[in-house]
């Protein structure tokens, strides 16, 4: 493959713009509920996003399994209404390639003139991880399912990936931008109180890094609101069903 990848990353479909997640609600998700797919617009921060690339040992990269972070389990391949559709529902990995619904290993591939993103194969059948839409399937429940389209094994899906981060570590980076940011600015005020000679000039400079910094630290406040949502949705999700999170 060539690429290192990130341990844990969040995988954001570039079809339907959403991130990979594991099904977290019975009720909701009914039987497909442990599998994989986009069905609902959750936030990168949230732990149901969070996916673990877990290398195969011996296969240098080559060979990998996929793991939610969430509840530990592995994806593999199982069929319902005739498609292979991907669950995190298996215990450990399984390295035995000549069975559909037994291995649990997958092929990453990181395409050269497409940066930060990544598709999957299934090493078993050879065939890629497929995001299903509407134009797919007359029953509005399969789709947005994570799935093995075989047909012709043509149909893949391509993934923006970026190492995931949790919502803690998230919120303090903001804060300490917001701080740094700060900073900066009272370092061009005494620059401006040092330098006689070219005040007019530092103060223009401050002006215009105060506008920035405001706009900025705005902006991040904005995403810091959007940030306490996401988090609040999913503590919400876990008390309407989910399983607790497994350490």
């Amino acid at each position: 493959m060539g690429t290192e990848l990130p341990q844990y990353v969040a995988l954001r479909s570039k079809t339907d713009g959403k991130y990979l997640h594991y099904m977290w609600n019975e009720e909701e998700f009914g039987e497909f509920y442990k599998f994989s797919g986009t069905k609902k617009d959750v936030d990168p921060v949230s732990p149901f996003a969070k996916v673990e690339i877990v290398p195969s040992p011996g296969t240098y990269g080559a060979y990998i399994y996929l793991r939610s972070a969430y509840n530990n389990k592995y994806l593999i391949p199982v069929k319902l209404h005739g498609i292979n559709f991907l669950s995190f529902s298996a215990d450990s990995p399984n390295d035995d390639m000549s069975l559909v619904g037994v291995s649990t290993r997958f092929e990453p591939f990181t395409p050269s003139d497409m940066p930060n993103t990544i598709w999957f194969r299934y090493a078993a059948n050879q065939t890629p991880i497929y995001i299903t839409t509407n134009a797919d399937e007359d029953d509005p429940a399969l789709d947005q399912l994570a799935c093995l389209y075989s047909q012709d094994r043509a149909y893949r899906t391509y993934f923006e990936y970026a190492a995931w981060e949790s919502y803690e570590d998230k919120m303090k980076a903001n804060e300490q931008e917001i701080q740094s940011r700060d900073v900066e600015i009272q370092t061009l005020k005494g620059q401006v109180a040092a330098d006689e000679g070219d005040k007019v000039k530092l103060k223009g400079q401050v002006a215009a890094w105060e506008t920035y910094e405001e706009e900025r630290k705005a902006k991040l406040a904005e995403e810091m609101e959007k940030l306490q949502s996401a988090w609040e949705s999913f503590q919400s999700d876990v008390t309407a069903g989910a399983d607790p999170p497994k350490d």
